[in-house]
């Protein structure tokens, strides 16, 4: 199908599930939002950039071959590491995962992932962790632990890319780790076959031809994010 090799980020499709007219906007016109969803955005990026070092500081997500003399220098590092900080554990991480992910090991941490066929979808899962076999996506959300469709899209999305690439296969399901409440919570998430993905990227190549109608947001919070307010007549700002 025409438009099938269009690279599509995991956001747009996630975006399209929010509003879909946003996201042709935003296409059209450059993004525009407003001063509290920059806000938000700013405390999300911080939230995964102390979680990405959590991560991968205590579980590094694979060893190269190195020369002796530097596998004798690291030992010796982590020695002295493990004094110092009175025993710091790899499963330290365990505190950063569901149960059932306990003792997994980290496969990926904000690494780019492509998938071109049947459709061109790139991203950057949070996390991918692997355990007993099977690879598992961990997605991290700076709000309380509420999952809507574009968060269902999104995890849709990034199995979709990672069904594409070499290692343990992955899991049905995946997690939503939510970091706005007094603790860490955790949303299991079945995942949806890859057609549901491609439907996702061919729908958004009709409505960018104009041979599909965009769907508007059905939240006003959405609105209140958008700056498109003045072309839009689906607002529900009025």
């Amino acid at each position: 199908m025409k438009g099938d090799r269009e690279p599509v980020s995991v956001t747009t499709l996630a975006s399209l599930e929010r509003c879909s007219q946003q996201v042709l906007f935003d296409a059209k016109y450059g993004e525009r939002r407003g001063q509290r969803w920059k806000e938000r955005a700013a405390e999300g990026r911080a939230v995964h950039d102390r979680l990405y070092r959590q991560v991968t500081a205590t579980k590094p997500e694979g060893r190269k071959a190195r020369p002796m003399i530097w596998i004798l220098g690291l030992l010796a590092l982590a020695v002295l590491a493990f004094v110092l900080l009175g025993g710091a554990r790899a499963s330290d991480t365990d505190a950063l995962l569901p149960k059932e992910l306990s003792g997994a090991t980290l496969h990926q941490s904000e690494k780019s992932v492509v998938r071109t066929k049947p459709v061109h979808v790139r991203g950057r899962p949070d996390e991918v962790w692997v355990k007993d076999g099977r690879r598992y996506i961990v997605e991290t959300k700076s709000r309380k632990a509420h999952v809507f469709a574009s968060d269902r899209m999104q995890l849709a999305a990034y199995a979709y890319m990672l069904r594409g690439t070499d290692g343990p296969p992955l899991a049905a399901h995946a997690y939503m780790r939510f970091t706005g409440g007094e603790e860490l919570a955790f949303r299991k998430i079945k995942l949806p076959p890859d057609d549901v993905v491609v439907e996702a990227h061919r729908r958004y190549q009709r409505m960018k031809r104009g041979r599909e109608k965009p769907s508007f947001a059905s939240q006003v919070s959405v609105c209140k994010s958008c700056g498109h307010r003045e072309r839009c007549s689906g607002c529900l700002l009025g």
